[in-house]
């Protein structure tokens, strides 16, 4: 399973902490696992959603997409617009 989260996900530390006034920024190891398992979560629901919509002969089609992905900004909002512009019905 590709780790589809590195590419697609990013949390802002910095700037939660500056959008809430925080003097620290540091998180506890419970907190790290937390997020480390709701990240392999939400990679496995990217990897289905691309498997879902893979078909065979549209393969060669989704790889080349791929490429085109790397400019797209890594949070949700990008995922929903990429989702509704190229794979309208």
């Amino acid at each position: 399973m590709k780790n589809l989260t590195e590419d697609y996900l990013e949390i802002d530390w910095s700037g939660i902490c500056e959008d809430f006034d925080l003097k620290h920024g540091d998180i506890t190891p419970s907190q790290s696992a937390e997020i480390d398992l709701s990240l392999k979560k939400i990679n496995k629901v990217l990897n289905d959603f691309v498997d879902q919509n893979t078909v065979p002969e549209m393969a060669e089609f989704a790889i080349h997409t791929s490429n085109d992905l790397d400019v797209i900004k890594k949070n949700k909002q990008s995922i929903k617009r990429l989702c509704r512009s190229k794979y309208r019905a």
